[in-house]
């Protein structure tokens, strides 16, 4: 294997590993803001986090736009009001570590 893709590759690795790391400390911060309770309503939880400047940043690997696009996008389909009460729970909020969402 060429020396050079294998260090490209594990740096690319690295960058993706420390971006997944700052992201579930970032979730970690929000939950604690708006989940005191165990639960946020929908709209409280999203008003949060479409202010949220370092979010976006973090959801789009680095691009603001992006990410607030790709913020918007899980909004839209309620992709983290998995049980359609109007209510985010803490396991519901973390799906937001998941880039699949």
């Amino acid at each position: 294997y060429d020396p050079a893709v294998l260090a490209a590759a594990e740096a690319e690795g690295a960058k993706q590993a420390r971006q997944k790391s700052a992201l579930v400390a970032k979730m970690s911060r929000l939950w604690g803001q708006v989940g005191a309770t165990g639960k946020v309503a929908r709209a409280a939880c999203w008003k949060v986090l479409l202010e949220d400047e370092e979010l976006a940043a973090l959801v789009g690997s680095g691009d603001k736009p992006q990410g607030f696009a790709m913020l918007e996008a899980i909004k839209a389909a309620k992709a983290l009001d998995i049980s359609g009460d109007n209510v985010i729970t803490k396991d519901e909020f973390q799906r937001l570590r998941d880039p699949g969402v």
